[in-house]
């Protein structure tokens, strides 16, 4: 005479851990986007050039899927809080690069195979306790990073230290990678969403579009731990039933 393949005990304990397990991986999608920015950003900042007359530059990122208009978009520096305009006409595609750089870039860069800016401009980037902002044309601060200990403004906490010579400051793909995907990583924090790059790579707006990768966090794992747990529960109890029929 058959019976019910589970006894209560073993049933609620596999039930509890499913319930537990997938709990955990909505809760971690949720977490995966949570530092992901959703518009664009400062991915890359070359404050400490070799050659301050020509060489600084600023790398605008969009992790979007959707093309942006940039058209009078401002970079705001100590110097002045419009030190670059971009243009008129200008857009960076989805998930794609816009590069602005001081005037005579092209022939004063301080790495001959980096690609032409998008915008030359003159910009005066401080090397030390400095820090750069990015305004739309309706004057409002979208992205912010500051470097130094006594920047003025930046975002959560200045990154520090400040970018030697030759270094540029990068935002991350995420908290745990790096240079792989968009750099899109924005907790509002600049000392944990950015790190010293010790070979700048700008990109420009004919670079290949790079998708940003969401953070796989360590809880997605355990869930997905627990779930092998349930797996295991359910067939060695099944296994059980069956030799008991």
């Amino acid at each position: 005479m058959g019976g019910r393949l589970f006894n209560r005990g073993g049933s609620r304990s596999i039930t509890f851990v499913l319930f537990v397990a997938l709990g955990l991986i909505v809760g971690a999608a949720q977490v995966a986007n949570a530092g992901i920015a959703g518009h664009v950003v400062i991915s890359e900042i070359y404050p400490n050039a070799e050659n301050e007359t020509g060489s600084e530059w600023i790398e605008l990122y969009n992790p979007t899927d959707s093309n942006i208009g940039i058209s009078g978009w401002t970079i705001g520096t100590p110097t002045s809080p419009s030190d670059a305009t971009i243009p008129e006409g200008s857009t960076i595609k989805a998930r794609s690069f816009f590069l602005i750089a001081d005037t005579d870039f092209s022939t004063k860069k301080d790495n001959s195979s980096w690609p032409n800016a998008d915008h030359e401009e003159t910009i005066s980037f401080g090397n030390t306790n400095s820090w750069a902002y990015l305004n739309n044309s309706a004057d409002t601060t979208i992205d912010t990073v500051g470097w130094g200990s006594e920047a003025e403004k930046y975002e959560g906490s200045p990154f520090t230290p400040n970018p030697s010579s030759g270094k540029s400051l990068q935002r991350k793909d995420n908290a745990t990678q790096i240079g792989t995907h968009g750099p899109a990583w924005d907790t509002d924090d600049n000392s944990a969403d950015f790190f010293i790059q010790d070979s700048p790579n700008p990109q420009n707006s004919g670079a290949e579009p790079v998708p940003p990768l969401p953070e796989l966090p360590s809880i997605v794992l355990f869930a997905f731990g627990l779930l092998v747990v349930a797996m295991y529960m359910y067939r060695r109890e099944a296994k059980r039933r069956e030799g008991n029929e």
